[in-house]
């Protein structure tokens, strides 16, 4: 067909000409509902009611919160009451952390035990040396056995040297295992033994120009306490002493 014989149709023979391409109405279909072993399915939309105009979520209204106090830090505390209550409200209720002190207790009097049966074996043995020394040259001498003149017992400085020796293995094996319990113990977080050394003083250290002296204590501008070495090393016995009662209950 020539471009030249093309008309452009108007709006009319165009919607009559949808019209006659248009389906037959369907006939009406009366659904019944399907038996009770039917699942029926999830996503159809026969079975779902009319969409309503979505709803906003109802805004929660502020429930009023509790005021928590800030978490105790054991490092800072320098004072006994202040650890007495981190201890009550931490270690006295964690049975975790009770069982493990309970557990250095136990090596710690384990290790003392030791060291001390092994030097009293020690002191034993050169009392013995020299008594079995003698009785046997008694022996021999009943019998007409020559005695060695040359060898000599040993003297009571070379005892005390040998028992010296002993101490100082025992001292720090001692040194070893405090360190380790110290370390424990500032894991678990008791007071005390978990302490800066910047918090420490020693007693003859100078205040520094922004520090005031409170007792045994210097007060820094920040508002913790520093802490005589001395002082702290008595509060750390009392502390092991609360320890030792806590994990006998």
């Amino acid at each position: 067909m020539a471009s030249s014989a093309y008309q452009t149709p108007d709006l009319a023979s165009i919607l009559a000409t949808l019209a006659a391409y248009a389906p037959p109405p369907q006939p009406q279909i009366t659904h019944t509902d399907p038996p009770a072993a039917s699942t029926p399915a999830l996503f159809s939309d026969e079975h779902l009611p009319p969409a309503s105009a979505p709803q906003q979520p109802p805004v929660p209204s502020p429930t009023p919160q509790s005021h928590q106090p800030p978490p105790i830090d054991p490092a800072t505390l320098t004072t006994w009451p202040s650890a007495l209550r981190c201890i009550t409200r931490t270690i006295a209720r964690n049975e975790a952390a009770l069982s493990r002190i309970r557990h250095l207790i136990h090596t710690q009097q384990q290790h003392e035990r030791q060291w001390w049966e092994g030097r009293e074996a020690l002191v034993r043995k050169q009392q013995q040396r020299g008594e079995g020394r003698k009785a046997l040259d008694e022996v021999l001498k009943a019998v007409g056995g020559k005695v060695d003149s040359t060898r000599t017992d040993p003297t009571p400085t070379e005892n005390l040297t040998e028992l010296h020796a002993y101490d100082l293995k025992v001292h720090t094996a001692s040194t070893a295992m405090v360190r380790a319990t110290v370390s424990e113990l500032k894991a678990l977080g008791v007071p005390f033994f978990g302490m800066k050394p910047e918090m420490i003083v020693s007693a003859n250290e100078p205040l520094r120009g922004n520090e005031t002296a409170v007792g045994d204590m210097a007060r820094q501008p920040n508002g913790h306490d520093k802490i005589e070495e001395r002082e702290l090393q008595k509060l750390q016995r009392r502390m092991l002493e609360l320890l030792e009662d806590l994990c006998r209950g």
